[in-house]
């Protein structure tokens, strides 16, 4: 696990994305959010390894045992 700095502001395509659509600020910059965010490894059961990068919500400690929750964004979870 290490804390890594999240971005400030949404990058330039979404910003025109969003400009387009009506909700970008005056900047042409959107924020987003800004909250600490932790990259873990992980290592799953057939020993492939994983970064991952969400904040620690769970308050995961080294070692924990996780479930890694697929879709269009990887999550960690507890398990059960």
């Amino acid at each position: 696990m290490r804390l890594v700095t999240a971005q400030k502001t949404a990058p330039p395509w979404r910003s025109v994305l969003l400009a387009d659509a009506g909700t970008a600020n005056d900047a042409g910059k959107t924020p987003i959010a800004q909250t600490p965010v932790v990259e873990f490894i992980v290592r799953t059961n057939s020993g492939a390894t994983l970064s991952v990068v969400q904040n620690n919500d769970a308050d995961f400690q080294i070692g924990d045992r996780v479930v890694i929750l697929r879709g269009d964004q990887s999550r960690l979870a507890r398990p059960g």
